[in-house]
C-alpha cells in the first residue's frame, strides 16, 4: 500500500517530499496501511473533472474521490483503498501568491484538504462542519511541522 503520485503537469515538483508528507498524513489519521493516489495536474485536466463529477465550471485547486473500501486483489491479498486526491498545480501556483508559504508547502495543505474529505470531513455542509475540518487540519499540520523539526 502507500502513496502513489501521478505528475501530469510540466512544473518540476519535489515529489519525494510530497510522498513523505502524504505518508505522514496517512499515519496521523491511522490509515498508514491504506493506499492513496495523488495526481498533480493542470487547470484543463481538473476543470474536466470538476465539470464531469461536480457539475461546476472551471478549474479548482483540489478534488477528492473517495474509495474507502477493502477488497481482495488478484493475489487474494486485502487492499485498502482510501481514494484519489487531484490537485491543480496551475491553480495552486496562482493561489500561493496570496498566502505566505512556498508552493510545495501549499501543495501539502491541498493534499491534506483532499485527504480530510476522503475520511468524511466536509466544510461545505455548514459552519460546524467547517470548524471541525479546520480543527483537524490544524492538528495534522502541527503534527507534520513537529515531525519535520524532529528530523532536522
Amino acid at each position: 500500500m502507500g502513496v502513489i503520485i501521478d505528475n501530469r503537469q510540466s512544473l518540476e515538483l519535489p515529489l519525494a517530499d510530497l510522498v513523505w508528507a502524504a505518508t505522514r498524513i496517512l499515519a496521523l489519521i491511522d490509515k498508514e496501511e491504506w493506499e492513496l493516489s495523488v495526481v498533480f495536474c493542470d487547470d484543463s485536466f481538473i476543470a474536466e473533472l470538476n465539470k464531469d463529477y461536480l457539475h461546476r465550471a472551471g478549474p479548482t485547486n483540489v478534488i477528492s474521490f473517495a474509495q474507502a473500501e477493502e477488497r481482495n486483489n488478484c493475489f487474494n491479498q486485502e487492499e485498502l483503498l482510501l481514494g484519489d486526491v487531484v490537485i491543480s498545480v496551475e491553480t495552486a501556483k496562482r493561489e500561493v501568491l496570496t498566502v505566505d508559504q512556498s508552493l510545495p508547502s501549499y501543495l501539502v495543505e491541498l493534499m491534506l484538504h483532499g485527504v480530510l474529505h476522503l475520511i468524511g470531513y466536509d466544510h461545505e455542509l455548514g459552519p460546524v462542519e467547517e470548524a471541525e475540518m479546520e480543527k483537524e487540519r490544524l492538528n495534522i499540520l502541527t503534527s507534520l511541522a513537529d515531525r519535520v523539526k524532529e528530523s532536522d
